[in-house]
């Protein structure tokens, strides 16, 4: 029955980072068996998705464009990267590239050791734009100014739920 095969599929995705991405590849290959499998496990595939750079940012953009039905799977957000820190941060350009399209979208998670991450004035604005994101953790970076950090979090207006830990 296709509910002992979800099941199965449902048992692939794995909190443990470790595991995510030789679990990841596995769910990638049961999308491609049938219809039946697909949806799982795209569901799976997609709720917790993990941007290193601008490249990523922009494929997994790209991604949503084209499979519009992907956006209502994503729920945790991670960014992590040594270039965080640059212009070349996807966390800059992450509320222009992903404006309206996670509707679902409830943490946020930003990780990288940093000295300084550099954010647009009107960073806060279009942050504000996930109004479903209840949880955000910061783990390793340093803002500029306090003012950026403290934008960031009134920016989020449903936010319950703030971890900050070498911040």
């Amino acid at each position: 029955p296709v509910e002992v095969c979800e099941n199965i599929i449902d048992m692939l995705y794995s909190f443990p980072i470790m595991d995510r991405v030789e679990n990841a590849r596995t769910l990638h290959r049961c999308a491609l068996v049938c219809r039946a499998w697909r949806v799982r496990s795209q569901r799976n595939l997609f709720y917790s998705v993990v941007l290193h750079n601008i490249e990523a940012l922009q494929k997994f953009s790209a991604v949503l464009d084209n499979g519009p039905h992907l956006c209502e799977y994503v729920h945790q957000l991670t960014l992590m990267g040594r270039t965080l820190h640059t212009t070349a941060s996807p966390l800059s350009l992450l509320p222009i590239a992903l404006h309206g399209k996670l509707p679902k979208l409830q943490e946020v998670t930003i990780n990288r050791s940093l000295q300084y991450l550099p954010l647009h004035p009107r960073f806060a604005l279009y942050f504000s734009a996930f109004t479903t994101v209840s949880g955000l953790y910061i783990f390793d970076l340093t803002f500029g100014h306090f003012n950026d950090f403290a934008r960031m979090i009134n920016s989020l207006p449903a936010l319950r739920r703030l971890v900050c830990n070498g911040v």
